[in-house]
C-alpha cells in the first residue's frame, strides 16, 4: 500500500492500478471482498520516451515486469 501511495505522489506517473487505493475503480468491490492487500500493482507512466522507460526498467531492483 505505501508503493501504491508513493506512486501516486510522483509526477512522472499517470495512474496507479492498485484496488486498495480509494480512488481505484475497483475499490469498492475489493472493500466489499477482501481484508488486505497484495502485492501485485500496475501503474502508467506519463511519458511513452522508450528511452525513459527502459532506464527505469533496467534500475529496478526489487521489483519487475509481470506478463
Amino acid at each position: 500500500m505505501q508503493i501504491a501511495q508513493w506512486l501516486l505522489e510522483q509526477p512522472q506517473v499517470a495512474r496507479v492500478l492498485y484496488p486498495a487505493l480509494p480512488g481505484d475503480p475497483g475499490h469498492a468491490l475489493w472493500k466489499r471482498d477482501f481484508h488486505g492487500c497484495n502485492g501485485l500493482l500496475s501503474f502508467e507512466f506519463k511519458t511513452d520516451d522508450r528511452q525513459v522507460l527502459d532506464r527505469f526498467v533496467g534500475a529496478l531492483k526489487l521489483f519487475g515486469i509481470g506478463y
